[in-house]
């Protein structure tokens, strides 16, 4: 689940990554298909990532330091679908001015 969690960190970090796979569905070389429902998926429904993450330490995280950066990326996603709602486009949150925090806080998670 670790190596899960590193591949959706790295899709949620790259903007440009999204406007292609998301948004205009290019995607690269061996992926068939992803959006940002996969990453939100895995964080909020499939691990207690979004509720708990220090609850994975030892498990999926290897410290407190990686729960509370976890913890900081759940944050801004909250923010955007508490500002937005959750039935936005995946282009359409990536366009807005809080996405920044998000793409900030996975990129140093």
């Amino acid at each position: 689940m670790r190596d899960d969690l590193f591949n959706y960190l790295c899709s949620l970090s790259d903007r440009e990554y999204q406007i292609n796979s998301w948004a205009n569905k290019i995607y690269p070389s061996g992926i068939e298909y992803d959006c940002l429902d996969s990453s939100i998926h895995f964080i909020f429904d499939d691990t207690d990532l979004g509720d708990a993450p220090e609850n994975s330490t030892g498990d999926i995280l290897l410290n407190k330091e990686e729960a509370d950066s976890i913890a900081k990326l759940v944050a801004s996603i909250n923010y955007v679908f508490e500002k937005y709602g959750t039935n936005m486009t995946d282009d359409f949150y990536i366009g807005t001015p809080e996405w920044d925090d998000v793409l900030s806080s996975a990129s140093t998670a």
